[in-house]
Formats: C-alpha cells, structure tokens, sequence
C-alpha cells in the first residue's frame, strides 16, 4: 500500500509535463502565424504608403504627419487584433501548464524518489482476485491441491513495484 500510493507519481510528473510540451508546440504554432501576419501587414503597409493614392493624398494635406499617423494607427490595430489574442491565449495557457508543471514535480518528486528508495524490493505478485499461488496440475495421483496426500506443482511470482508499471 505504501509502493501503490506513490506509484503514480511519475505518471503525474510525465503527463503534466507533456501538457506542458503540447502548451509550447501550440504557442510556437500562434508566434509563427502572428509573425506572418504580421509581416504580411508590413509589406501591405508599405505597398500603400508606395502606392499613388497615398502620395496624392500626403501632397494634399495640411498635416501630414496626422494622416501618416493615422496609417500608423490603423496598421497596429489591425496587426493586434484576433491574431494577438490567440498569441497572448496561447502565451497564457504556456504560463499556467509552466506553474502546473513546477506544483507537479514539486509535489510528485518527493513521492517519486521514496517510491524508488522503498519499493525497489521482490515483492508476492498478487492478481486481480487476490490470488497468488497457481496450481498448475497434479503429479502423483488425481487429490485435489488441499487434500493431505496430494501431490502437485504450483508457483508463484515475484514482482519488483519500481520495474512492474501501473
């Protein structure tokens, strides 16, 4: 009971650090698609100061550092809009499995390291209906397995907790 109630404590370790891995891949995955939306934005923001319109329209202003400004403007909103938010989400999510993560192994590790320290022993192996000795036949005569003059073959297993898994 004491081996089964630390057990599990790599299995927590690993899957919060592969929720962990998958919250980086996703973040990674937001940081590329805002940077090309973000550099398609650039390369539209340059073609528009380039482009006739914008010329003709900054030869005709009083104030043209107020209309640059304004395209200035409308060029960060659009660059900081859906995409950003999954990108902060996505940055979020790395920040909140990053501290799941660090109470895992804090928590887990302890029992990790007595489960190695304590469990690493042969050990009774024991089924699933309690069972822990198999008769396997009958070698001198047809007595069943408890009767005083039977004679038969049985064996059990022994099992170390720390190499047996879940």
């Amino acid at each position: 009971q004491y081996c089964d109630a630390r057990r599990g404590a790599l299995s927590e370790m690993q899957e919060e650090a592969a929720r962990f891995a998958s919250a980086v891949r996703v973040f990674r995955e937001e940081q590329r698609a805002l940077r090309a939306k973000m550099q398609a934005s650039v390369i539209a923001l340059q073609e528009e100061l380039r482009s006739p319109e914008f010329l003709r329209q900054m030869d005709l202003a009083v104030d043209k550092m107020s209309l640059l400004r304004q395209k200035f403007q409308a060029f960060r909103e659009q660059t900081t809009g859906p995409n950003q938010e999954y990108f902060s989400a996505a940055m979020a999510e790395v920040r909140a499995s990053g501290a799941t993560l660090e109470t895992a192994m804090r928590e887990s590790l302890a029992r990790f390291s007595e489960f190695v320290d304590n469990c690493n022993e042969m050990v009774l192996g024991v089924g699933a209906q309690e069972e822990f000795l198999l008769d396997i036949c009958s070698q001198a005569n047809g007595a069943c397995i408890d009767d005083p003059g039977a004679a038969h073959v049985g064996c059990c297993c022994a099992v170390n907790p720390v190499t047996a898994g879940g």
